[in-house]
């Protein structure tokens, strides 16, 4: 029988920089929205209330998991690293933007337009075939992807992923892709259900196989390209909902996975975890009451969002 045998989340964007680098971030972020909207958004009353020193107190927590995270990765050599990102109209444009799609090229071309980085990385074509092939057999019609235009990997839930985490350990790594900010989306017992899918597929047809699987995006943020027009409640730029954020880390920490399955449509678009979609799917993929060795979240209005990494030890 195959095996999930850890997976890990994490924030991307600012999550995976350095604070002294979140300024600026944020100012590009802010020109972003009003290049989009038409004003210049003014800045959370947050931003002030924290200092760099603080938000350099509080990263070295988000920090210290990420290198767990990455030599964890490194240490269990998998056969696949599965990696659950969305898309923000970078490979997947407004003409075909699919809910769910697997990537089953032999390699690709990461452009980190943030860490200014460009390599190649092997993927595993089998493996991804097999998820695809398991995922349309329970009733899940996935978009095959065996390529990018251009040649590139361009979604930055994914490229950030591979580089601060995956370019020492020399592992194929297969992109999912989960639409995350173009509504229709698919709903919460939708995602986990196709969780469920990829991990009963890897069971069913890839005996021997050993994956970690990695979420990538959350958690609570409303930036430039969040869904604003199909809100109902008024929502700042650079807010963070950090309750709701809370309440769904205590459900993790305590096992209760599926409970993510039963969020509405609203509470996700409200408290701003768009992008919590792709982690709903990754909780599908772990086995029943599954608790993270290590999972941390600290909210960053400076850095405009809740951040989280984890680690699961799912053994071998």
């Amino acid at each position: 029988m195959s095996a999930v045998i850890g997976g890990f989340v994490t924030s991307h964007a600012t999550a995976l920089v350095e604070p002294s680098e979140w300024d600026e971030f944020r100012l590009m972020v802010r020109g972003m929205y009003e290049k989009r909207f038409g004003s210049m958004p003014p800045e959370h009353p947050g931003v002030a209330a924290e200092s760099r020193e603080d938000n350099e107190r509080r990263y070295a927590r988000v920090r210290e998991t990420q290198t767990l995270v990455a030599d964890r990765i490194k240490a269990a050599r998998p056969d696949a690293v599965i990696l659950l990102g969305n898309d923000q109209n970078e490979n997947f444009k407004t003409s075909a933007i699919p809910q769910f799609a697997i990537y089953t090229g032999t390699e690709a071309i990461v452009h980190d337009w943030i860490a200014k980085s460009e390599r190649s990385y092997r993927s595993a074509p089998d493996i991804a075939e097999a998820l695809l092939a398991g995922c349309v057999e329970r009733g899940f019609d996935v978009v095959r992807a065996d390529s990018f235009e251009g040649g590139k990997l361009l979604a930055h839930a994914h490229a950030q992923v591979y580089s601060r985490f995956l370019a020492d350990a020399d592992l194929p790594v297969i992109p999912v892709f989960v639409n995350a900010i173009t509504p229709p989306l698919p709903s919460a017992r939708r995602c986990f259900e196709f969780g469920r899918a990829m991990r009963d597929s890897l069971e069913a047809r890839l005996p021997g196989k050993k994956v970690i699987i990695g979420a990538s995006g959350g958690l609570s943020h409303f930036t430039a390209g969040f869904p604003y027009e199909a809100l109902k409640v008024p929502r700042a730029l650079g807010t963070i909902c950090t309750e709701f954020d809370r309440t769904l880390l205590g459900w993790m920490e305590a096992g209760e996975l599926e409970r993510v399955a039963e969020l509405s449509d609203e509470e996700i678009l409200d408290n701003g975890d768009v992008e919590f979609r792709q982690g709903i799917a990754f909780l599908g993929m772990l086995p029943g009451g599954s608790r993270p060795e290590r999972l941390v979240y600290e909210p960053f209005y400076r850095g405009l969002m809740g951040f989280w990494a984890g680690y699961w030890d799912l053994g071998q």
